[in-house]
């Protein structure tokens, strides 16, 4: 919806958008209405009868202080609280906008419409007919619109001399701003509202974190993130990828939060930068964050099948022609972009679809047909017995399928082979190969195997009332492909395998699936090894391949933004002239151990001292104005570097820091040639986990005995 406004805004359209609320919508559902509604959307048999028993025979009762009123069955309506509501009542209103002609979205509930016109009037017009549309639908079906709850606005520029939205001969209410499934939209479009909204709350969130936190005496440093990143981040993120045209704004907004937030967690004074403390409490950028979390909405979408889903049919609408709306820079292709930048050699049309659960494929038990499991737990040569004796046992009536997948790498180019024998495993085999992908892996290629044997199969029409007995030497790509459980990867090659059985079952085959462990000189499976490593060969070789990028899972394609979203932020810290000091001792981003800090107020000063922001005179003269900047001992300059390395004031303490430190170092064979802060705190890349723990012991005994921090 708001990338079509903005479409149109691009155009100089303004836009009427209506927003309504079925008034006491579960509450009015018409129950036979439903059930005829659910009939007509292919829900019979066992699940309608399901749905009518559900809904029959329903009991409630009034309760007023301590009176109950008599039990009484109700006749209308769904219950409030059911996780099948919101699903009924999104198919009762279903057709409440099939007449409707301007755009339009629902959500249980929730209904909003809009039309857009250069003439503001003209828009106003053909809303109110769309609106008395609906009010005959409501009328019809028991449903009514909550006059209170539908409200008008009005996006764009010239919004002068207009005529008055009506429904049901009322004018109805036009506000500047409204709030759309935790969206706050304005008139223009540019979510200063919801960015504003959303930042009080960070804040308040953040206040009763605070709270929670003292109460309970505190807490380390990565605790706090972690409570951070769970129940205050998530306020201010939610809806980042329709804030895509506001990513500045929401950076410069929600970036005040968090810094906040690193502040209590790392005990850091208010001068240090906020890309210092990201550093320190291993927290990514708000606007590398929100970037990311727009081309992981991307992903999503890729994701998702386009016969069920009105976003990505829109979207797909867009993606056909994007040059025809490059006047202004639009939600999607903002988002587009998005993908772009974080894309880690993946299309986008190579993210794989979504699971469907389709009763044909999946069946409705969770039982592994076809697959005899309890063969995975014998070992090789108790196998090779088994399967030398299906094989000798074999008819010239049964079809005998080895199957194999190849990677040179792993990952790397896969291909696929599978060797068929039409009649008994004494006939003349059949050799079939097929290149996988340039950038794949064994897993990949064992389920392609499977796949062209059965294709093979399926095209071969005059295979009817025939056993089918498939050998393949990988039990996941066994487990995945024939048993009844939810694929998570690989979907729409599984769903395929699924599809060739059902058709092939239909003809009156059966298949019997074995797992035979390979390299055991058996000539069938040898032959599929070697198909499969040609087929790898060539596709390596190959200057032109339509298949050069294996079908990526929408989760497998986040994390690999996940990790270029550290890369940006690594070449963000990397050129920041803020970050200088700190990347003496911490040389990359989202890698601090943070040891030792459980012992808050050493691990506090560490912080300060790693900023460069601490309370020594050679800084804190610049915060408070004053010109005292000489270390009272030795009248030049206090500087961390002073403190730590040349004070005589604190010489006793120097030496046994310095005796300490060289003892930790030899003892686990680190060298100990050059002292710096980072070695002292145990930041040093090189240093093992129980050292640096020593080292911050003993750092922190120094902090201890010099009082000066």
């Amino acid at each position: 919806m708001v990338n079509n406004i903005q479409e149109n805004l691009g155009k100089s359209e303004n836009t009427v958008l209506v927003t309504m609320d079925f008034e006491s919508c579960f509450e009015r559902v018409w129950r036979e209405g439903l059930l005829k509604k659910a009939e007509e959307n292919n829900i019979r048999g066992r699940l309608w009868i399901y749905l009518k028993e559900f809904m029959s025979d329903r009991k409630y009762y009034l309760k007023i202080n301590d009176f109950k009123s008599p039990v009484m069955t109700s006749k209308i309506g769904i219950p409030q609280g059911s996780v099948l509501s919101p699903t009924l009542c999104n198919l009762y209103t279903s057709d409440c906008m099939t007449n409707v002609l301007c755009q339009h979205i629902e959500f249980a509930d929730d209904a909003c419409l809009y039309n857009s016109d250069t003439d503001i009037n003209k828009a106003i017009q053909s809303t109110n007919t769309e609106l008395e549309k609906i009010n005959q639908w409501c009328t019809k079906w028991n449903m009514s619109i909550a006059p209170e709850k539908t409200t008008v606005l009005l996006v764009g520029k010239e919004l002068q001399s207009m005529d008055k939205p009506k429904f049901n001969s009322n004018e109805l209410k036009i506000v500047k701003n409204k709030r759309i499934l935790g969206i706050t939209l304005d008139s223009l479009l540019n979510f200063e509202t919801h960015i504003e909204e959303k930042t009080t709350k960070g804040f308040n969130a953040l206040h009763s974190l605070d709270k929670f936190v003292d109460f309970n005496h505190g807490c380390c440093q990565s605790t706090y993130m972690k409570l951070y990143k769970s129940l205050v981040l998530p306020i201010m993120d939610y809806g980042a990828s329709v804030l895509a045209t506001a990513t500045d704004k929401a950076t410069q907004q929600f970036g005040t939060v968090q810094r906040s937030a690193m502040l209590k967690a790392s005990g850091c004074i208010s001068s240090t930068s906020t890309e210092t403390m990201e550093i320190l409490t291993n927290t990514i950028p708000i606007n590398i964050h929100l970037k990311l979390r727009q081309a992981e909405e991307m992903v999503r979408i890729a994701a998702k099948r386009e016969e069920n889903d009105t976003l990505k049919q829109d979207f797909n609408r867009w993606l056909a022609n994007p040059e025809q709306h490059c006047n202004k820079p639009t939600l999607y292709s903002i988002l587009m972009s998005r993908f772009i930048e974080h894309k880690v050699n993946v299309q986008f049309e190579c993210i794989e679809k979504e699971f469907e659960y389709k009763k044909e494929y999946m069946g409705l038990s969770r039982t592994n047909q076809k697959v005899y499991t309890e063969n995975f737990k014998l070992n090789k040569d108790h196998q090779m017995e088994n399967v030398n004796e299906i094989l000798n046992r074999c008819s010239n009536n049964q079809i005998i399928i080895f199957t194999d997948g190849s990677t040179i790498g792993n990952p790397g180019p896969t291909g696929a082979g599978a060797v068929i024998y039409l009649n008994g495993y004494m006939c003349s085999p059949i050799l079939l190969k097929q290149g996988v992908a340039k950038i794949s892996n064994n897993y990949t290629g064992e389920l392609v195997g499977i796949e062209i044997g059965l294709n093979f199969v399926d095209d071969s029409q005059d295979i009817t009332n025939r056993k089918i007995i498939i050998f393949t030497d990988c039990q996941a790509a066994i487990t995945t492909a024939f048993a009844c459980e939810i694929p998570t990867r690989n979907i729409e090659i599984i769903l395929n395998i699924k599809l060739k059985l059902k058709n092939i079952e239909a003809r009156g085959n059966t298949v019997e699936v074995h797992w035979i462990p390979g390299h055991k000189n058996i000539q069938g499976n040898e032959l599929a090894d070697q198909k499969a490593k040609l087929a790898a060969t060539e596709i390596m070789t190959s200057k032109t391949d339509n298949r050069c990028y294996e079908k990526k899972d929408a989760k497998e394609v986040i994390n690999l933004m996940k990790i270029k979203s550290i890369q940006k932020w690594e070449v963000q810290y990397l050129n920041s002239e803020k970050t200088t000091k700190i990347q003496e001792c911490i040389p990359k981003p989202g890698s601090r151990a943070c040891v030792g800090e459980k012992n808050r107020k050493i691990f506090n000063v560490v912080n300060q001292l790693l900023s460069g922001h601490t309370r020594l005179k050679a800084h804190w003269s610049k915060i408070t104005n004053s010109e005292d900047v000489e270390c009272e001992a030795c009248r030049t300059p206090e500087t961390i570097k002073h403190f730590i390395f040349d004070c005589s004031k604190y010489s006793q303490e120097r030496s046994s820091l310095q005796y300490r430190t060289e003892e930790i170092l030899h003892r686990n064979n680190i060298s100990c040639s050059d002292i710096t802060l980072a070695t002292l705190v145990g930041e040093r890349p090189d240093i093992t986990l129980h050292a640096k723990e020593e080292l911050f012991n003993s750092f922190g005994k120094f902090i201890m005995e010099t009082n000066r921090l």
